[in-house]
């Protein structure tokens, strides 16, 4: 079936509590890219209601219902509503609202109501909103641009343009929807930015009439967009340096930063969100008092459930220096201990950095997470800090020397010491890049590495893993024109005698004549996730991010602009689920946004991502028949989704084998009731045997950019022990036909 879409994306926006240091309210947030999370369909009183984690969305045979979770300081419940008034292009009529209204439909995770002549108004169902599209079975007849026109009702404020084409009908310090920016994509891959325009309380979507003409039939829909969460901000105070880690049995991050209250007071807060992003609890201080705490950093002890929270701390002594001091702060609970100091060198010890255990086990068990720091002209230390189900933290061994270089600095630990237990720890030497690997017991499991080495100078190193391979990233130049590089490796061998090879250096991001800093990463269990501050030759800088793959270090996607404003982003923070001892690709991404030019005009916000997407879309194509079963897929079919799958369900219980054609449709072919989608003779044939019913084969997509795009057409042949439907294949069934097209 030939296929024309348009459409664009319908979210909640909001903002979340502003720190207990002020009371000004929040400010709306400009929506962001986003990846795939949970969300459902039910059937409520004859309507169908999709529930996501910020929203309700009712649909009806009138029109459908948008309501965003604002929360309590909403003082009502904010909505917006959408009827279809028209589709035209120039003066040809394609719909007119009137006579019986179409009733909704439920298709798997969308909602869709026919039109008739071939137009389908469809709403899927996503985590972070729904996505409106108009599907054409043939090119639109006329002349001019496609325009949809729906009528709009809401008690929110008149809707601003937000920068990325979108609309937002948003009320200050609460919040809105955020209307995404309509995009037509065609077969090819070819782009059209569509344009949304409100006139009163009409609301028109239109795609520019010369890619209606000359698209690739058919044409797919751009990503989903989100919205980003206001952890802190408003005010005067200066926020500063987050970090973020995760702990699988609460299911809750724990974001850290720095609080500028003045020049002499200088708190470390936090605050627990949940997996949906929502606030749990209130805001809290880690560290408060004269000795103006900085620099925090925060990693996951999965075995007892807590937080390691490190920070710099101003000990008043002759002469006055810093140290590095600890806490933990219960996951389930929030309850901070009390502090213990990790170094106690009379030289000043700064920027530290720590990794946490995702590891279980028995009581006593992976309990110790790894500190680490710079002494001032003495180079890089480190040390283990226990972290009981109870009671205070502790030192259970002494402080390791890694180097005495007195010019290193900036140590960079490993989120996570993966199942292995090994941590990289890496840091700054001369403009160069060093690093050894370090087990949970603190044994250097390898002599100290180069980790990029280079006549320019290298510079803010981060570096993450699972205690096999892990992946350092950098900034390479001076400032104005910094690139951000990255690199794997992969440690093989015993601890002691092992060693860590290093896969190829290459440039992230690197445009001529632009600024890339500030980078920051950690493992979302199929790909690495890459944020970092880019000017792109603007004043102010953005923030982008991109996901990599998990063996080659090469990107699996475009960069994505995670925040395009006047404002400057940046310090950005990874945190991921699978570092705290989850199996998941999700993650939390957090940053510092200065707004304007105002330098103490700062917020701390997040953003949830997933490394895998929603992928392509899968479309049943029929054919089957008899005890074929029915053909689907395991997972989404995204780009370097190594656990990919085609599955076979609900097949002939008798059946003993079954074979998966794999190939572009040239001619169906007819087989009694069944029909087989694929051409046998170009296809590829993989063979699996059918239990209970059912089967699988694995196809791993790999991190190549050059599948975007691509698909295939799927069907099972299955041999069932009862008499076959296909007159021309004794003993042969067939599933339906599946058409998979790999997205991101």
């Amino acid at each position: 079936m030939k296929n024309f879409l348009v459409g664009a994306s319908l979210l909640p926006s909001f903002s979340l509590p502003p720190s207990p240091a002020h009371s000004a309210p929040g400010t709306a947030r400009v929506p962001q890219t986003a990846w795939r999370r949970a969300a459902d369909i039910q059937e409520v009183g004859g309507r169908l209601v999709a529930l996501g984690p910020d929203y309700r969305a009712e649909f009806a045979a009138e029109g459908w219902r948008f309501t965003p979770a604002l929360g309590r300081r909403a003082e009502r419940t904010r909505f917006l509503s959408y009827s279809l008034e028209s589709i035209r292009r120039g003066e040809e009529v394609l719909f007119e609202r009137g006579g019986a209204p179409a009733s909704p439909e439920r298709d798997g995770s969308s909602v869709r109501y026919c039109r008739g002549a071939g137009i389908v108004e469809s709403y899927e169902v996503r985590p972070d909103g729904i996505e409106q599209t108009f599907r054409f079975a043939e090119r639109p007849p006329g002349t001019g641009d496609l325009v949809v026109r729906g009528r709009i009702e809401t008690n929110l404020p008149f809707p601003v343009l937000a920068e990325d084409g979108g609309l937002r009908f948003e009320e200050g310090g609460l919040g809105g929807v955020a209307y995404g920016a309509a995009t037509g994509l065609d077969a090819a891959g070819r782009r059209a930015p569509g344009t949304l325009r409100v006139e009163g309380d009409l609301l028109e979507i239109a795609l520019p009439s010369a890619f209606v003409d000359a698209a690739a039939l058919p044409i797919l829909l751009d990503p989903l967009v989100g919205s980003a969460i206001l952890l802190a901000g408003g005010g005067l105070v200066d926020y500063a340096n987050p970090d973020i880690a995760y702990d699988a049995t609460s299911d809750l991050y724990l974001v850290v930063w720095e609080s500028v209250l003045s020049a002499v007071q200088i708190e470390v807060r936090a605050v627990r969100v949940a997996s949906s992003g929502a606030i749990v609890g209130p805001v809290f201080n880690v560290q408060a008092g004269v000795g103006m705490p900085q620099q925090p950093a925060v990693a996951s002890l999965n075995a007892t459930n807590r937080f390691l929270v490190v920070w710099r701390e101003l000990v008043l002594a002759i002469p006055p220096h810093f140290n590095v001091m600890a806490k933990t702060v219960d996951a389930a609970t929030g309850a901070v201990s009390v502090p213990i100091m990790v170094s106690t060198s009379p030289a000043p010890d700064l920027n530290p950095d720590v990794g946490g255990d995702p590891r279980v086990g028995p009581a006593g068990s992976f309990e110790d997470g790894l500190v680490a720091w710079t002494e001032v002209g003495a180079g890089i230390r480190a040390r283990l800090v226990r972290c009981p189900a109870s009671g205070p933290p502790s030192l259970p061994g002494p402080v390791l020397v890694l180097t005495t270089e007195a010019s290193a600095d900036y140590a960079a630990v490993s989120k996570s010491c993966g199942s292995p237990g090994r941590w990289l720890l890496a840091w700054e030497e001369y403009g160069d890049l060093e690093g050894v690997v370090l087990d949970a017991s603190g044994t250097a499991c390898t002599p100290e590495s180069p980790i990029a080495a280079s006549p320019a100078y290298d510079s803010m190193v981060d570096v993450a893993g699972d205690g096999t391979g892990f992946l350092a990233t950098w900034q390479r130049g001076g400032a104005g024109a910094r690139d951000i590089l990255l690199r794997p490796f992969s440690f093989s061998g015993d601890c002691g005698s092992g060693s860590l090879t290093a896969g190829a250096e290459f440039v992230l991001e690197g445009d001529p004549g632009d600024d890339e800093t500030s980078t920051a990463v950690d493992l979302a269990q199929d790909k690495y996730v890459v944020a970092w501050a880019d000017r792109e030759g603007t004043p102010t800088f953005d923030l982008y991010m991109a996901a990599v793959d998990r063996a080659s270090g090469l990107p699996c996607e475009p960069a994505t602009g995670v925040v395009i404003s006047t404002a400057t982003e940046g310090s950005p923070a990874v945190g991921a689920q699978f570092g705290g001892g989850a199996t998941s690709d999700q993650a939390l991404v957090a940053w510092v946004q200065v707004a304007g030019t105002v330098s103490t005009n700062t917020s701390v916000l997040a953003h949830r991502v997933e490394s895998l997407g929603p992928g392509g879309p899968v479309v049943d194509v029929g054919g089957g028949c008899g005890g074929g079963g029915f053909g689907w897929v395991n997972g989404p079919v995204a780009i370097a989704n190594a656990d990919f799958a085609f599955t076979l369900s609900g097949a002939d219980p008798g059946a003993t084998g079954s074979l998966v054609l794999v190939a572009p449709a040239a001619s169906n072919f007819p087989c009694g009731p069944c029909t087989l989608v694929p051409d046998l003779s170009a296809s590829a044939v993989l063979s699996a045997q059918v239990s209970g019913g059912g089967a699988a084969i694995a196809v791993p997509i790999p991190c190549n950019l050059a599948l975007l795009g691509g698909g295939a057409k799927v069907q099972w042949i299955v041999f069932p022990t009862s008499a076959s439907p296909c007159s021309s294949g004794p003993n042969v069934s067939l599933s339906n036909a599946i058409d998979a097209t790999v997205g991101l």
